[in-house]
């Protein structure tokens, strides 16, 4: 398996083992020519790990086939992740990521999409290190912006009934 000879981790696609959805890892043992760890994992052990709160959601995505490998969500799992390009942006991005070195990135303004929210939303993005997966996290902006737009929007008001106040003292003391 082409990566794993160097010391890399090989990373398999979501297969399913017994009726439950696992994924496996291969890496060589160290000192130890033609020796293997080879680990299976439960998706359900490493969807509990991912543990995001708040309205935000977690996947991890294989960017070369498009399927979700994990998520919070058990029924989007071996699935496509979405097919929309705007949607897709952020798969694309992370993969940009992994070309030139950078951890992660974040873009704060999707247009919403029946695939992932249905509401505009903000997402984040990385690469997986050796492997083809990304890990995205998005949430809806009315979840991220929420407390924002609504101190906004009372600052606002108060702003406009200070300024009639002081408007109506000044007319009141000006007159007299």
């Amino acid at each position: 398996v082409e990566g794993i000879a160097n010391g890399g981790v090989y990373t398999s696609d979501t297969y399913m083992l017994n009726e439950q959805a696992v994924v496996g890892f291969v890496s060589p043992v160290p000192e130890e020519s033609n020796r293997y760890f080879v680990l299976e994992a439960s998706l359900e052990g490493i969807r509990q790990s991912l543990g995001v709160r708040g309205g935000r959601q977690a996947q991890i995505v294989n960017s070369r086939t498009n399927e979700v490998v994990m998520s919070e969500d058990p029924a989007a799992e071996l699935s496509p992740y979405a097919e929309d390009e705007d949607a897709l942006e952020p798969v694309r991005r992370a993969e940009a990521l992994r070309e030139n070195g950078t951890a992660s990135g974040v873009i704060a303004e999707m247009p919403g999409s029946e695939e992932v929210v249905n509401e505009p939303y903000t997402v984040g993005y990385a690469p997986i290190e050796d492997s083809e997966w990304v890990a995205i996290v998005y949430s809806p902006q009315s979840a991220e912006f929420g407390f924002v737009n609504t101190i906004s929007e009372y600052g606002l008001y108060a702003t406009i009934f200070a300024v009639l106040i002081i408007g109506i003292a000044g007319a009141v003391i000006g007159y007299s």
